[in-house]
């Protein structure tokens, strides 16, 4: 069963590089890269191997995220207590996968295997209030890794969830 939502990330489409004021959890700088838009101008050389330059370029769209996690019900908590997510429906004992109150991709929780220790994902999330969602992660086990600021008065923090993934929780400006 799959859950086909939209995601919306306008960050940067069409617009120009941003400038972002970044630091770490103990004030230091960090360096931030800036989104900027891809546009294909058709002259580059093709790594789909297609026979044209001319042909449009395939379209997708964000199904779900793959996050690796020691214990379904700890990622289950995890991701509840700090965003709301829900129980959606188990595919198989060791993958879950759960959906957002208000939308865009799921997440699949997958129980990590004795091969899958190194692999993690990473996912950006809005918010309405940066700070509580903050707080609600690191008091749920998640450790700051650092805060940026955006030219437009966005405000985010990357933090890494108790099984390593990277979620980035931003407030728009």
């Amino acid at each position: 069963m799959l859950f086909a939502v939209p995601l919306l990330l306008a960050v940067g489409c069409g617009a120009p590089a941003a400038t972002h004021t970044a630091t770490n959890s103990q004030g230091a700088p960090v360096k931030a890269i800036a989104a900027r838009a891809v546009h294909s101008t058709g002259n580059a050389a093709s790594t789909t191997g297609s026979a044209s330059d001319d042909a449009p370029a395939p379209t997708g769209t964000i199904v779900m995220v793959k996050l690796y996690v020691g214990t379904l019900d700890a990622a289950e908590r995890f991701y509840g207590n700090v965003f709301g997510a829900r129980f959606a429906v188990a595919q198989g004992d060791n993958v879950h996968i759960v959906v957002f109150p208000s939308g865009g991709p799921g997440l699949v929780l997958i129980k990590k295997g004795p091969y899958d220790r190194k692999k993690h994902g990473a996912f950006i999330i809005q918010v309405p209030d940066k700070d509580v969602a903050e707080a609600r992660a690191v008091a749920n086990g998640a450790r700051i890794q650092a805060e940026f600021e955006g030219p437009d008065g966005s405000r985010s923090v990357d933090v890494l969830d108790p099984w390593g993934n990277q979620v980035e929780i931003l407030q728009r400006g």
